[in-house]
């Protein structure tokens, strides 16, 4: 009877401390739908310099089922999304433009989806993964 008082006691406690009120989450937040949201002026140079002409989309939001569930990942910050998507277009897809004369070389080759993340993967080991291909498509 002596032990059970101070378990009682203490769930009690438990109890009336996870009852307060809590926090609004930040409408901003980085992990979204991808079904929701306004198109901003990098997801509408994405749609005009890479979806339309070359069928390849960026995913720099963080869309929790577009990465590997095993890793512990952070989102990419914005300015960085903006910066890499500008070299992929200066350094990846213009070159072969110019030196194939069409658009068919990237349509076909090139991968179709480029997903930003802002943090290594890190494994539960403490190891990380820097990169990941599956399969040429992603």
């Amino acid at each position: 009877m002596k032990t059970i008082i101070p378990f009682i006691f203490c769930c009690t406690m438990l109890l009336l401390a996870s009852c307060r009120k809590e926090e609004k989450l930040d409408p901003n937040s980085v992990v979204i739908d991808q079904a929701v949201g306004n198109p901003n002026a990098l997801d509408k140079y994405i749609l005009n310099q890479y979806t339309l002409p070359y069928n390849i989309d960026i995913i720099y939001k963080f869309v929790d089922v577009e990465s590997d569930q095993n890793y512990n990942l952070s989102p990419a910050n914005f300015e960085s999304s903006i910066r890499m998507t500008r070299l992929i277009q200066h350094f990846c897809i213009e070159p072969y433009d110019v030196v194939t004369g069409s658009k068919e070389h990237i349509k076909t080759y090139f991968p179709k989806i480029l997903n930003y993340i802002g943090s290594p993967a890190y494994r539960n080991n403490g190891t990380i993964v820097l990169g990941t291909a599956e399969g040429g498509v992603k």
